[in-house]
């Protein structure tokens, strides 16, 4: 109940009943309710000289700011007197005001209340009014989260809020040359998408505000580029931006005098800053997740919600296009990752034009794809945007023609009809991008797609007539050697597991698809409009195709409809992840570094971070610290640290170690690679040293020659590298390895240590269990490397032996990531003694929590678990547990464990105290039934003791001989579980088999024993098991011959014919009493066997 209060009382962000309270909005009712101790009750003269007072402390200062942070979003009331309280009191020109808010809109904003919303805008509002510093950062985080595809009133208010103040405050945005192309790039992307009637009053005042801001500010909207012509071509029917097409094409100069036309913007490309800003944070956040941690074959469930959270509405599927220019533009996977079984780029941008169910959408997604391609320029353009085009339909071009050939027809269509005026151009362009696939080998060659017999003659002919020098015997590139398509090992595995990258619904092929062109100017709703009289094309379903028909601009004014092809993918395609090795080690070299739109996403997002501004240090590290964050290497790193490690906390003040920690944690982050951190080598000492020569391992190396205690400046300087860089953990673990190896090498003589107090040093600096460390840190490790979490694993288990064994989370970890080779060097590993995983006690938790693992990893487990040589006394607790539905691995083990021991009392206690169902036990009907074989006798007796030990009333001699574990062989199994186990075991003796078991004195009178204890029910339950134990009323067990112990000397067939007539008047009653009309006779024959047997053994009693 207080939990879901705390929820009711959220004023800032939404919570359901699950949730707890979110760490920032704590933060910020706690600066708040301390605020409100300071200034409740004083009149505003006090109010002011109290908190001018309190603001010259630095956590005064920001408890302050936050506090009325949080006052003007909460309470809209008394918001704009806690903005002028604010504006008087704060000492950093609102600094820590914005900060706060920057990062709540770009983490936080979809949380927000409606009330916190509408306050943001307003806060937003004033610090625009006030040209605060910096509030750019808040502005250009609000127009990221007005997404694409979006006009749920949530999204509508956040765009028109915007939108006013801009209009508003127009001068302010004109100042921010950033600033006006990306609310150009925004807001022009945004209006397609307010089509709708009830739309019209925020689409005009969108309209008339972009294009004046477009013919004032033109110069500054050039280096938009490329992705900017294709979001005008999506507005095109618009009057105004008609009107703006036809100056751009006709009259460039009249937009500003250094405009030449459309190819200058053609030729410039668009900046990844601007196709990031039209994806909200969270949907970056998946796609990159998606794009980088999902295996190939498991992104299905991935893709099925991204499916229902973003394109659930009519007007999401204009987001398709948004994400494909960012996966194409701004997602460079390195070597490792393509050479990895992670999910190729081109099979996520399959899926998402092949989930379309829109052919507007459909068609730009298509062109967002090759757009590229049009004006690859091999000098300056990175091959990695082309690749996913060439890949796609190389993929699928075997079992999935259908894929490609749509995908082939758009190609040749595109190169004609997108720039008539430029069609050498663009063709020149296309021509670049194939030479630079074939050079760069991203595909073998092209005559497997290109002529590949699956395509329909017309567009064989069409490709021949576009790509003549790409199909001609005379081109360099033809005469190579056809290469099978799939032909790697990965390749071969995706087919057979099935992969597919089409994860939703597909459109269904219509029965007439319309070819497949653009032209400059046009808008992708006018494309399918009208359709002209070119000729019909036949399409490889053989459904026929109508004409085209494009937007196009002639001399004279006139709009020409040519509409685009409307065609879709097929249901399921399989697509193998062969993506050659070479295709980025030389496209690395290709890209430039002029700006930031070749760099890696993460790297332009630390240039995006502000530097800290520089603050004079103590003498003592100031010059080692200035060569550090000049020089960058371990070795100026480690000289810093020493001077460090002694420095006594009076020594610096918290701006001064906020200003070290902030540089140390932005060099050491920048200097770690992104990818591929970790060596591919274990034995080659100069890629090992290689690999810990970075900045960050030069920290380790400290401590491990300085493992005293070190001054408090520097324990902080720990917890923050540690809090901030989530990989030091498996890093100082991979450190230590490599460091004890390249020692140990290079001093034989004198082995290194592997000091693992350094690690339960970094634990203790986060506040955290060596225990969650550990399955954290390995977590993370396995991930970005198994083969190198599996060199790591027998140090992980002999140096931290009390936390690693029988430790669950590690276990589940290691069996995730082996294969079959893994498993057999894991076993080798623990034969020769150098890995042990399990120890006695406590082994059988661990067996209890597999229990829910993938087969593979539970036979793995058990194999393990063999290899140890755990005796069976540790594991046999579990038998009653396993269940024959639900855990037939264990039991399997389980089985062929009990067949390599002897039955004793306990283990048949266990074994007996199963549950059984209508149709019994077969693990406990094949142990009996192997038992037997080995020894009935002795398991005939243990099984007697065990049921006569339920009705003690019926053997006062054996109370006397019960041992100290009589109370819990008492307990379980019950008289009617082993009854149950009997009756099982009884119908399973077919024709005679294994009813020796039955026939010893000591389960005669036990049978006897329980059936006179037994209710009625229960003599009828189990009438045939008990009719194995009839006598007649002048026999009773204990006159028996002999000790009454040894199997029944055999009768023959002759002398049981020749007493059955002297005894069929005895055997009648006996019948009558205890046979049961529901068995059959087969079931019977074993019992009927035993009774004659016994009747004859009782006529040669009485002849004596």
């Amino acid at each position: 109940m207080e939990q879901h209060s705390n929820h009711n009382q959220s004023k800032l962000f939404i919570c359901t009943a699950v949730d707890f309270r979110d760490e920032l909005e704590e933060r910020f009712e706690r600066a708040y309710l301390s605020l409100q101790q300071q200034i409740n009750g004083l009149n505003e003269k006090d109010m002011h000289d109290i908190l001018s007072q309190l603001v010259c402390k630095e956590k005064q200062h920001e408890d302050i700011s936050i506090g009325f942070l949080y006052t003007m979003l909460t309470d809209p009331v008394n918001a704009p007197k806690g903005y002028r309280d604010l504006t008087l009191v704060a000492r950093d020109g609102m600094n820590m005001v914005v900060s706060n808010l920057t990062m709540l809109v770009a983490e936080k904003y979809g949380k927000l209340t409606e009330v916190a919303r509408r306050q943001l805008i307003w806060l937003l509002r004033e610090l625009v009014k006030h040209q605060v510093l910096l509030v750019e950062n808040i502005v250009w985080n609000c127009l990221r989260q007005a997404g694409g595809g979006d006009v749920s009133v949530k999204n509508i208010f956040l765009v028109e809020g915007l939108l006013d103040i801009f209009i508003e405050y127009r001068a302010w945005l004109e100042s921010q040359a950033f600033l006006v192309q990306t609310v150009v790039y925004s807001y022009v992307r945004l209006i397609e998408d307010h089509a709708s009637p009830s739309l019209n009053t925020l689409r005009q005042k969108e309209v008339k505000f972009i294009i004046s801001l477009i013919r004032e500010r033109f110069l500054d909207i050039i280096p938009l580029g490329r992705d900017f012509v294709r979001l005008l071509q999506n507005v095109a029917r618009v009057p105004e931006f008609e009107q703006l097409w036809r100056e751009i094409l006709h009259h460039p100069e009249s937009l500003h005098p250094t405009f030449t036309g459309i190819w200058q913007l053609l030729q410039t490309r668009t900046s990844r800053r601007f196709l990031q800003s039209r994806l909200t944070p969270e949907i970056e956040r998946k796609l990159t997740f998606l794009a980088s941690s999902v295996k190939f074959g498991n992104q299905k469930r991935y893709q099925d919600w991204f499916q229902d959270k973003y394109f659930a509405t009519p007007e999401s599927h204009s987001l398709r296009s948004d994400l494909i220019r960012f996966i194409i533009n701004v997602i460079h996977p390195t070597n490792d990752m393509l050479c990895s079984d992670i999910i190729p780029r081109w099979a996520i941008i399959g899926w998402l034009i092949s989930s379309c169910t829109n052919p507007i959408a459909l068609a730009n997604a298509k062109l967002s794809l090759f757009y590229d391609w049009l004006f690859f320029d091999p000098i300056k353009d990175n091959i990695m945007n082309i690749e996913p085009g060439i890949l796609v339909m190389y993929h699928s071009i075997r079992n999935h023609p259908f894929v490609s050939s749509t995908l082939l027809d758009f190609l040749c269509r595109i190169m004609k009809n997108f720039d008539v005026r430029h069609e050498d151009k663009i063709r020149t362009g296309v021509y670049n991008s194939l030479n630079k696939i074939l050079e760069k080998q991203v595909i073998p060659n092209l005559q497997p797609l290109f002529e590949s017999p699956k395509l329909d003659r017309e567009l064989r002919n069409l490709i021949r007539e576009n790509f003549r020098e790409f199909v001609s015997p005379t081109h360099p590139s033809a005469q190579m050697l056809t290469m099978p398509a799939f032909k790697k090992e990965a390749d071969q595995r995706a087919l057979h597991r099935g992969q597919t990258f089409f994860g939703g619904p597909m459109v269904q092929p219509p029965e007439m698809h319309l070819q497949n062109n653009f032209q400059l100017g046009s808008t992708v709703s006018d494309l399918i409009d009208t359709p002209s009289n070119d000729a019909n094309v036949t399409d490889v379903s053989g459904a026929s195709a109508v004409g085209s028909a494009t937007i196009v601009i002639d001399d004279d004014s006139k709009l020409t409809v040519i509409s685009p092809e409307h065609n879709d993918l097929e249901a399921e395609a399989a697509f193998s992840d062969n993506d050659d090795d070479d295709v980025t080690k030389d496209a690395k070299n290709e890209e430039l570094t002029d700006d930031d739109d070749d760099l890696p996403l993460s790297k332009v997002r630390l240039k995006e971070k502000p530097i800290p501004e520089k603050i004079d240090l103590p003498a003592s590290i100031s010059d080692t610290f200035e060569t550090f964050v000049t020089k960058r290497n371990s070795f100026t790193w480690e000289a810093f640290l020493a001077d460090f490690r002694t420095l006594p906390a009076s020594a610096l003040d918290e701006a001064q170690l906020n200003y070290v920690i902030s540089n140390t944690h932005l060099i050491l982050r920048e200097t770690l690679p992104q990818q591929n951190i970790l060596t591919d080598s274990k034995t080659d000492e100069k890629n090992l040293a290689k690999s810990i020569s970075y900045p960050i391992f030069g920290l380790f190396r400290f401590l491990y020659e300085n493992e005293e205690k070190s001054k408090k400046p520097f324990q902080n300087l720990i917890t923050e590298i540690c809090e901030r860089i989530p990989e030091v953990g498996y890093l100082l673990l991979y450190f230590m390895k490599v460091h004890v190896k390249l020692q140990t090498r290079k001093n034989s003589q004198q082995s290194a240590q592997f000091k693992t107090p350094i690690y339960r040093l970094l634990c203790e600096a986060i506040g955290e269990k060596i225990d969650d460390c550990l399955a954290r840190d390995l977590d993370m490790l396995e991930k970005e490397s198994t083969a190198i979490f599996l060199w790591l694993l027998p140090d992980i288990y002999r140096e931290f032996k009390s936390t690693a064994i029988n430790n669950n989370e590690l276990l589940r970890i290691t069996l995730r990531c082996i294969d079959a080779k893994n498993l057999r060097d894991l076993i080798y590993y623990v034969a020769q003694g150098k890995l042990t995983l399990f120890k006695q006690d406590g082994l059988i938790d661990c067996l209890r929590e597999s229990l829910v693992y993938e087969t593979f990893e539970q036979l793995s487990l058990w194999q393990l678990v063999q290899a140890h040589e755990v005796p069976l006394k540790c594991l046999q607790d579990i038998l009653p547990e396993l269940e024959s539905s639900n855990h037939p691995e264990a039991l399997s083990y389980m089985l062929l464990w009990l067949k390599t021991e002897e039955p004793t009392n306990e283990l048949i206690r266990l074994l007996l105290s199963r549950e059984t169902k209508s149709r019994g036990d077969p693990f406990v009907t094949s142990a009996l039934r192997f038992w037997c074989q080995k020894g009935e006798e002795k398991l005939s007796e243990i099984i007697a003791s065990l049921l006569t030990s339920k009705y003690p009333s019926s053997s006062p001699n054996k109370r006397k001989r019960l041992t100290k574990g009589s109370s819990a062989m008492s307990s379980l199994p019950s008289a009617d579980q082993v009854l149950s186990h009997l009756e099982h075991y009884r119908r399973s003796c077919r024709h005679g088999t294994g009813t020796g078991l039955y026939v010893y004195d000591t389960m005669q009178r036990a049978l006897q024993a329980a059936y006179t204890h037994s209710n009625e029910s229960t003599k009828k339950q189990y009438s045939d098991l008990f009719a194995l134990a009839a006598e007649d009323e002048t026999t009773a067990v204990g006159r028996r011959g002999g000790s009454g112990r040894g199997r029944k000397q055999p009768t023959s067939k002759k002398d049981i014919n020749n007493h059955n007539a002297s005894n069929k008047k005895n055997s009648d009653p006996v019948k009558t009493i205890y046979s049961s009309d529901e068995e059959s006779s087969e079931e019977d024959w074993p019992k009927q066997k035993i009774s004659q047997a016994k009747k004859r053994k009782k006529t040669i009693n009485d002849s004596d």
